[in-house]
């Protein structure tokens, strides 16, 4: 059985307040009892198969007397099927309750994970990548740009990819490259380069602009 407590008069209405929150809200005594739940706490109930009035699962008492033992927050994150809570647990020592807030991170930790794939795609990919901002500064480069070039990472980040110019290509050969650039968003063709070591070689190159919403 899944009970929310459905309360609109507390003391400045309080307890009206939090049940119109979209996530969970909860009150949990010391002893482990579920003294309050706002609508938005269902899906969290529904896992727990715990009630208002019942003891909530082992480990959340146990969290809930820790934290009221310390005196201080407790953050949680936790997965409910697709989505993910951090819930935070805010002890109240003098009432002898803990109150736990949970918030939806669900699409950051999507985005995390994304991020996370996109990073380990970026470094183990055998083509040297390298990220610039609008200027040329590189922001980025993986493992096999600094195989290929022999700069390390940490000393080629926030140089001008011009430190890597062979000086074969005239003014009208870059200024092609960035035309093509500005009109298509992408430049590909055989350059030379320069290695950190001075010697010069000839590469395949794909450029790709990549715009944020203001273009």
């Amino acid at each position: 059985m899944l009970t929310v407590e459905n309360s609109a008069t507390d003391a400045g209405g309080a307890t009206r307040f939090a049940n119109e929150m979209p996530f969970p809200t909860l009150r949990i005594g010391a002893d482990g009892t579920l003294l309050y739940a706002n609508r938005g706490s269902w899906l969290l109930l529904s896992h727990w198969s715990a009630e208002i009035g019942k003891p909530v699962p082992k480990e959340w008492i146990r969290a809930t007397q820790e934290s009221l033992a310390a005196g201080e927050e407790r953050e949680i994150e936790l997965g409910i099927g697709f989505k993910t809570y951090l819930v935070v647990l805010v002890p109240v020592p003098e009432m002898k309750y803990v109150n736990l807030f949970g918030l939806d991170v669900t699409r950051r930790k999507q985005v995390e994970q994304k991020l996370a794939q996109n990073a380990q795609v970026f470094e183990s990919a055998s083509e040297a990548v390298m990220i610039t901002d609008p200027d040329g500064r590189i922001l980025d480069v993986n493992r096999a740009f600094c195989e290929i070039t022999g700069y390390n990472r940490l000393e080629i980040l926030g140089e001008r990819s011009s430190v890597l110019k062979s000086d074969r290509h005239d003014a009208v050969f870059y200024s092609e490259m960035w035309r093509s650039l500005r009109e298509r968003g992408t430049w590909q063709g055989e350059i030379w380069d320069r290695r950190k070591n001075g010697k010069i070689y000839p590469k395949w190159l794909t450029i790709s602009a990549v715009r944020d919403e203001s273009g």
